[in-house]
This record gives structure tokens, C-alpha cells and sequence, in this order.
């Protein structure tokens, strides 16, 4: 009994000195981060000829309170070529990441991209899919 006593004691002293310290409780920056939203994840470049073109952009915003830099992109294999700006995005502004596939190899494809950033929500997963057919065909 005189334990629970003492404990309780003590907690309410800590709550009584903490509250008087008038001190605020920073909120991490991981927190304060947010996130980045992407306008969509997925691209499906649908049935394309070979030798074409085939590129795409996703865009996203940057959600949180600070900036957002993209660390890192890396594809799932050397058929698909990521590009994005290294530069960190302001809170509420537009970055993009650019991706361009090969279409030298024909026949259906399903990539990803891992999207690694200073944001809570990493990595992203992006996606690429289609179909490379020989002219003609």
C-alpha cells in the first residue's frame, strides 16, 4: 500500500513540474514531413510498337510542412530508366518523376520503381506496364 502510495505520489509530481515548465512538445520532423501524393502509381502504356517511344511522368505534391527530397529511385531492372529532380520539393509543390521504357525488347512487361524520399511514407512503390509489339503486328 505504501508503495502505490509513493508511486503515485511521485507520478503526480512529475505531471505537476512538467506542466508548470510551460515547455511545448516538439513534433518531429518525420511527423511534421507528411508525405508526398502521387497523381496515380500506375501507367499502362498499353499495347505499343516496337522501337517507339515510351515515357511517362508521375507527379506528385509534397503534403507535409517541410521540404521533401527524393533520395533514391531505382527500377527493377535496366529496361526502365527513372530520372527526377534532386533538388528537395517545398511544402504544397509539384516534383515528377520521369520513366522511359525500352521498347527494343518486345513482348509484355510489368516494372516497378521504388521511390525512396525523406517522408514518412517510404518507399513508394511506382508501376509501369504495357505491351512492345513488332510493327505489323
Amino acid at each position: 500500500m505504501k508503495t502505490l502510495f509513493a508511486f503515485s505520489c511521485t507520478l503526480f509530481l512529475c505531471f505537476t513540474i512538467s506542466a508548470q515548465t510551460g515547455e511545448t512538445i516538439s513534433v518531429p520532423a518525420a511527423q511534421k514531413s507528411g508525405g508526398i501524393i502521387f497523381e496515380k502509381t500506375t501507367h499502362d502504356f498499353g499495347v505499343i510498337g516496337n522501337k517507339s517511344e515510351a515515357e511517362c511522368v508521375f507527379s506528385f505534391v509534397n503534403k507535409g510542412q517541410i521540404p521533401i527530397a527524393v533520395t533514391g529511385v531505382k527500377a527493377s531492372c535496366g529496361c526502365t530508366a527513372p530520372k527526377w529532380s534532386k533538388e528537395p520539393v517545398k511544402p504544397e509543390a509539384v516534383g515528377e518523376i520521369r520513366v522511359r521504357y525500352n521498347t527494343n525488347i518486345t513482348g509484355p512487361f510489368n516494372k516497378t520503381i521504388t521511390v525512396l524520399t525523406t517522408a514518412d511514407k517510404s518507399p513508394i512503390i511506382l508501376t509501369i506496364k504495357g505491351d512492345v509489339r513488332r510493327k505489323g503486328k
